[in-house]
């Protein structure tokens, strides 16, 4: 799903109640810029104090009972990547069945999707973004698709991009604003 939204208008807690209305039993794995951790963590607690948030950042994370004891697990792009790099303390987030996978700021990590992500193996049943209204342009389009896994585009592709990329955008453009 894309929860396109300006800054402020309660993106956080919107996915919170998503999270909280669920029937799902599994964890929700949260990634975002460090500095949004303790507005998570602050805005979980005010708002779905039932839930079990562990803040999976700094030294001593662990991923302990995750998967029987935690609603929702936060963390940070940088540590997905430098766990993936090598397992820690014989713990690894790829190896959990997540319910969801939540980016929030998708736009800051763009980049990261452009070709080998680590998030691309992750197994969730349902995938989210969360950013500002959606940046234009083919990159972020291709960068959607992979995090959603719906194809290998290539930006090497040139008949892709002219068939369908003017396409693709208009749409993903439209319901962006349509969801705003």
């Amino acid at each position: 799903g894309v929860l396109a939204q300006p800054s402020g208008f309660g993106k956080t807690v919107e996915m919170l109640a998503l999270i909280a209305s669920s029937d799902c039993v599994k964890p929700t794995l949260v990634i975002m810029h460090p500095r949004a951790l303790k507005m998570w963590v602050k805005e979980a607690a005010k708002h779905v104090p039932s839930l079990k948030v562990r803040k999976y950042h700094g030294s001593k994370r662990n991923l302990n009972n995750v998967q029987d004891e935690v609603n929702i697990v936060l963390t940070s792009f940088r540590i997905v990547k430098n766990d993936m790099v090598g397992v820690r303390n014989n713990q690894d987030l790829q190896g959990i069945d997540w319910g969801r996978i939540i980016i929030d700021g998708f736009g800051s990590v763009i980049g990261e999707f452009m070709y080998d992500s680590p998030l691309q193996s992750f197994r969730a049943d349902f995938k989210w973004i969360m950013d500002c209204p959606y940046r234009s342009g083919f990159v972020s389009i291709v960068a959607l698709f992979r995090f959603f896994n719906m194809s290998q585009l290539s930006l090497q592709c040139k008949k892709f991009k002219t068939t369908n990329g003017f396409l693709i955008q208009k749409i993903l453009s439209e319901m962006t604003y349509s969801l705003t």
